[in-house]
């Protein structure tokens, strides 16, 4: 209750003089920190039609964890889009062929993942992903053997998931993504940025009256 008011006394200030503000907050395992932020981030998105909500977490797992919660709030949930990286989904002609070499996996486990992938999937959302596949058959050891960094051909149908999530992230209104795809998408967008600045005598101009400046007065600037 506490992150939930700092979040909207942070929310209210934010259009004041001193701008946009970030909030770092730490808490315990099950002190419900996510229906917190996600409590915060529906009523913004009620707020302001135009508005969009990012949510970064490290795995999959942590992914379908915010699933559960977002659903607590049932119609007033905002439909979600995972964005991961190519790590973190499987590639249906990978798995194939590697059960199909039948020495490294054992017959059991073999036969669930062969039936997982006939459905696309378990159903659960998102799907081709590593985590879905690690519910189905948790001891499975060659996830990083089947993501579709190993696929075989562009029809595959883990890598067409896996390409149809940033179509779906263009218009959704709640997005969630990975640390390493935030950081690829900032990169992405920082060399865009450079793109249309090359050659602005005014960045010039910036960049050797920086080189000039003395070290202890960069450090201030920096600061």
């Amino acid at each position: 209750i506490r992150m939930l008011k700092e979040l909207r006394t942070l929310t209210s200030e934010s259009s004041g003089p001193a701008g946009p503000r970030v909030l770092f907050c730490e808490a315990g395992t099950g002190t419900g920190k996510t229906l917190a932020y996600l409590g915060h981030a529906i009523d913004e998105l009620k707020a302001h039609p135009k508005h969009r909500v990012m949510v970064a977490a490290p795995t999959f797992t942590l992914f379908q964890q915010i699933g559960n919660e977002l659903a607590r709030f049932g119609k007033d949930a905002p439909t979600a889009v995972y964005l991961a990286g190519q790590s973190e989904w499987v590639s249906e002609t990978a798995i194939k062929a590697l059960i199909d070499e039948g020495e490294q996996i054992p017959p059991d486990q073999a036969e669930a993942v062969r039936a997982w992938a006939r459905t696309g999937g378990d159903g659960s959302r998102p799907r081709w992903s590593v985590g879905a596949l690690l519910q189905v058959v948790p001891g499975f050891a060659l996830s990083d053997d089947v993501t579709v960094v190993q696929r075989l051909d562009d029809d595959d149908r883990g890598w067409k998931a896996y390409q149809e999530q940033f179509q779906h992230a263009s218009s959704a209104r709640l997005v969630v993504l990975s640390h390493l795809m935030l950081a690829h998408l900032v990169k992405y967008r920082l060399m865009l940025q450079l793109r249309a600045i090359k050659g602005d005598d005014t960045i010039h101009e910036s960049a050797q009256e920086w080189i000039a400046m003395p070290p202890e007065q960069r450090e201030e600037r920096l600061h």
